[in-house]
């Protein structure tokens, strides 16, 4: 009895130490557009996430003309990341993971309103949106910070903008560490069978001293 309740609990040990952890990964989008340039987003991926549809890195003096609006472009002294109509990234390892926080302004506008829709796709198949209406003017075009706090479990994140580019950076995500064992959330029960197996070799531990 005594052995069969240690190797659970040695079981249950070692499924509370293989739980999965998370990293946090900033991408900040510098030096992969030229100096005075811009190119679109690497079809390889950058830092582990890849970003299709109107998705383009600008350098951060790269000048702005035509159909991107007044110049000229300071971004803050950053590169950045401008999505144009609609975009979308993914984790190049197709691995769950989450939106943490990003920086983003309006990029130039063709109409009197410019609205952004942000919307995280769920592994479950569910869909979490943040909505933006930039009205009569954009913003003074410097990066504003967005906090997420329900951008969680999610396969990919789309980003649509109405009348309008918008520009991005410093997107804040996490995603579990793909060298950590991948392992079921224990169940409060197996909290339970620990802590007793933890008594119950305590018990064993005292005997052994009184005898």
């Amino acid at each position: 009895m005594i052995r069969s309740t240690l190797r659970t609990l040695l079981v249950s040990t070692a499924l509370l130490v293989g739980m999965q952890t998370a990293h946090a990964e900033v991408l900040t989008f510098e030096g992969i557009a030229p100096a005075g340039s811009y190119v679109e987003a690497p079809a390889g991926g950058i830092d582990g996430y890849v970003f299709s549809g109107g998705a383009y890195v600008f350098s951060s003096n790269y000048y702005l003309g035509g159909q991107w609006g007044p110049g000229p472009y300071t971004g803050n002294g950053t590169d950045v990341l401008v999505s144009v109509g609609t975009s979308e990234f993914t984790s190049a390892s197709n691995t769950p993971f989450s939106l943490t926080s990003l920086s983003l302004a309006a990029h130039g506008t063709s109409g009197p309103v410019f609205s952004l829709t942000i919307t995280g796709n769920r592994v479950d198949g569910s869909s979490v949106e943040y909505f933006q209406v930039i009205s009569p003017n954009p913003w003074d075009r410097a990066l504003h910070k967005v906090v997420f706090s329900d951008f969680t479990d999610l396969t990919s994140v789309s980003i649509v903008g109405s009348n309008g580019a918008v520009k991005i950076d410093n997107i804040v995500l996490n995603a579990p560490d793909t060298e950590s064992p991948i392992s079921p959330v224990p169940e409060p029960a197996t909290y339970a069978l620990l802590l007793a197996g933890l008594a119950l070799t305590g018990v064993v531990a005292r005997r052994k001293r009184i005898g």
